[in-house]
């Protein structure tokens, strides 16, 4: 498997889904109202770092889950203010699943 489509299949089984298939849609609809809000916003990050390391060398699959984890703190003050308690939650969810990984 690609090291590119590691974010995505982690957020993906992170979501629930049990299967491996990548269709982004499939991630989308299985979550609604302000969960998909955040599954889309997780995923703007998870496809912002891959675009950012896709000239260097990253060691490990877990570094592109930290980086992730990096853009989409520091992009928290986008979210709405209701949102934001809920975005902490599922970042450092995904933070202990990647720390378990290692």
């Amino acid at each position: 498997m690609p090291l590119s489509y590691f974010p995505l299949v982690f957020l993906a089984r992170l979501s629930g889904m049990t299967s491996c298939s990548l269709l982004f849609l499939e991630i989308v609809e299985r979550s609604r109202g302000k969960k998909q809000v955040l599954i889309l916003f997780l995923s703007a990050g998870a496809l912002w770092s891959i675009w950012k390391s896709r000239k260097k060398i990253v060691t490990s699959p877990v570094a592109l889950i930290y980086k992730m984890l990096m853009l989409s703190k520091s992009w928290r003050p986008l979210l709405k203010p209701k949102l934001i308690p809920m975005a902490d939650e599922m970042m450092n969810l995904i933070s202990a699943k990647a720390a378990s990984a290692i």
